[in-house]
């Protein structure tokens, strides 16, 4: 057996491991080429999930964001219905540990996206409200009460972190195609002062 039949070989092994491998097809023009591994024809599909994100062939992060969205509200409701003492305290940390990072998980990538947004910011309001003795105020109280921030001042601070991640180097993304430093040096503050370079 020479290497091209053995890598053949191997090949059409692990296509009986791929499963849901498919092709997606990215802008308005449905790409027409048919790709392989081994013998076996990959399917096109309109979504794809990679590394957790849901990817659709406009971009949008709308079927992300629904996803995440009943995803959380189903850990939500089952935290509410699982815990028999009433415990806010108790009840509050389960949501911070299994319900708000997948309400968080890459925001970074899906968050520009603003009328899916008020879903998300749902699933929160949502949950404070059904705590014992907080029914009857506002969010913004509820959210003061317990001493958390919105999701959406989370998402804030995600962005944040990934600039200064930018800016020093600690992902793998090209400083200068996002930003450049600002020329003007003031007597106060520091030097990494941003400018969003003019397209």
């Amino acid at each position: 057996m020479n290497k091209v039949d053995f890598v053949d070989e191997e090949l059409t092994k692990s296509c009986d491991q791929l499963g849901t491998t498919n092709i997606l097809s990215v802008g308005r023009a449905l790409a027409k080429t048919d790709y392989c591994i081994g013998y076996t024809v990959l399917p096109y599909g309109s979504k794809c999930c990679d590394l957790g994100v849901m990817i659709t062939q406009d971009l949008s992060p709308a079927v992300h964001i629904n996803e995440i969205t009943v995803k959380a509200h189903q850990r939500a409701n089952c935290i509410l219905r699982c815990f028999v003492p009433k415990d806010i305290t108790l009840l509050m940390r389960a949501f911070l540990v299994h319900v708000r990072p997948v309400a968080e998980y890459c925001s970074v990538i899906w968050s520009p996206c603003l009328k899916p947004i008020k879903s998300i910011e749902k699933v929160q309001r949502r949950f404070t409200k059904r705590l014992k003795g907080l029914k009857s105020m506002t969010c913004a109280q509820r959210l003061q009460y317990l001493s958390i921030p919105s999701l959406e001042l989370r998402r804030l601070h995600l962005y944040l972190l990934f600039c200064y991640k930018i800016v020093f180097g600690l992902v793998d993304i090209n400083f200068p195609d996002f930003f450049e430093f600002s020329p003007t040096n003031g007597t106060r503050g520091h030097a990494h002062k941003l400018l969003k370079p003019l397209q």
